[in-house]
């Protein structure tokens, strides 16, 4: 049929996708004017053919090179041919969505901390990326734009609140799509009203999915600090830190053991990058 690049076999399922794509573009062009009727008089189109071909295919990642479709109509002979599509999310979506994460992580040699027979598709669901490639790029710190709207649990010693209060200004950036919490109003961990504050901070935190932890120089020996990423791992949240300003200050003890994500305050884009690699590791 002409088609530039050479021709694949793709899968049944795969095709499935791809029809649905061009159907939708095949009557936008009037190829479906025409109809034939079934045995119960109902209109449907009539039959379309499907030949799909591309020059280059990277299967070592979940990164694909677009596709060109000709879509022709067996009836009239009449076609039109989409000059470039990108299937990733239609048509390697749909046969990802079954895998499960046991394979994924033995192919990749990265551990999503979920259960080995969960499939891919609510672990994506669950942790806000659109496919395996966003969520192998989150993994991997390569990740400089929010999958979705994040909404992040602020963890930081009172004596750093002027700092905190400039992070929290940063939330108005273009490219930050990030919603802060926090629990300001705390007091003595071991008061009276302690134990009730740690309630209402514990069904913030689990409101979130990261906890962002801002280290500054007394950050690692407050017990608050301490219980909030606590609360966090337990809860299966995000665990991300950011160093503050002119901070020399230890890294809180919990942040190294589960070896989480770390950068300095300064450019937005590794904030972002921090985020989502704490958001692909929840869990």
């Amino acid at each position: 049929m002409g088609l530039l690049g050479s021709l694949k076999p793709i899968p049944k399922r795969a095709i499935r996708a791809l029809q649905q794509n061009a159907f939708v573009y095949w009557l936008s062009t009037q190829l479906g004017q025409k109809f034939v009727r079934r045995s119960n008089n109902s209109r449907i189109p009539k039959d379309i053919l499907f030949a799909f071909a591309k020059n280059q295919i990277k299967s070592g990642d979940a990164t694909l090179t677009p596709w060109r479709g000709l879509v022709v109509c067996s009836k009239t002979s009449l076609r039109s041919e989409f000059p470039r599509i990108d299937l990733e999310k239609s048509m390697f979506r749909s046969t990802r969505d079954d895998t499960l994460i046991r394979t994924v992580e033995d192919r990749y040699g990265i551990d999503l901390h979920a259960r080995g027979n969960t499939k891919l598709g609510n672990l994506l669901e669950n942790r806000g990326f659109e496919s395996l490639t966003q969520l192998l790029k989150a993994y991997r710190g390569e990740l400089a734009h929010h999958a979705c709207k994040r909404r992040i649990y602020i963890c930081f010693h009172v004596e750093d609140l002027p700092q905190v209060r400039g992070f929290r200004l940063m939330g108005r950036a273009p490219n930050l799509e990030i919603e802060f919490h926090d629990g300001s109003l705390r007091e003595e961990i071991d008061s009276v009203r302690g134990s009730y504050i740690k309630q209402q901070i514990r069904a913030i935190i689990q409101r979130t999915s990261v906890v962002v932890c801002l280290i500054g120089n007394g950050t690692a020996w407050r017990k608050w600090v301490d219980w909030e990423l606590e609360t966090a791992f337990a809860l299966g949240k995000g665990i991300c830190g950011i160093r503050l300003k002119d901070s020399r200050g230890q890294t809180p003890q919990l942040l190294r053991e589960i070896g989480a994500p770390i950068t300095r305050w300064g450019d937005v884009q590794d904030l972002v990058r921090v985020i989502e690699c704490a958001a692909a590791r929840r869990r």
